[in-house]
């Protein structure tokens, strides 16, 4: 499902420009936001996984599990010590990622992507930092039962 949503990301383009200089899958977010980043960065983790209730009474196991995905922006803020600017050049970036991914159904297993919330996650030396998260489902039966 994330190399899906990546490679929805990579597609993307805004003013006839690819929308991001880099979509990865980031496992150690911390080290990635201390990195240098030259233009709009995106980093795509699973934020969490939380299986329902069984739905059978009888029978192999059956859940519903929701998926929250974040996809964490970082946008260059090179001579903008108060991030000001930077903040104003991150909302298309923002607005094109919601366009890019809500309504997009990244497996045949998955439901389409939801919104869900959205914050900024700080400024580091190098760049401003928000996340946009975003919501789906799948279900799974137990192979065993």
């Amino acid at each position: 499902m994330i190399s899906a949503i990546i490679n929805q990301l990579k597609a993307q383009q805004l003013n006839g420009k690819p929308l991001f200089s880099k979509v990865e899958e980031a496992v150690n977010l911390k080290a990635a936001m201390a990195a240098n980043i030259s233009g709009a960065a995106a980093y795509v983790v699973e934020i969490s996984r939380r299986p329902t209730a069984n739905l059978r009474d009888m029978g192999n196991a059956f859940q519903p599990v929701k998926t929250t995905v974040g996809v964490v922006i970082g946008i260059s803020k090179r001579n903008d010590l108060t991030g000001s600017k930077a903040s104003l050049e991150v909302t298309p970036i923002l607005e094109q990622t919601r366009k890019a991914l809500f309504g997009f159904v990244p497996t045949p297993e998955h439901e389409c992507l939801l919104l869900a919330a959205a914050d900024t996650v700080g400024v580091s030396k190098y760049g401003l930092w928000k996340i946009e998260r975003f919501t789906t489902q799948h279900t799974e039966e137990a192979t065993n039962g």
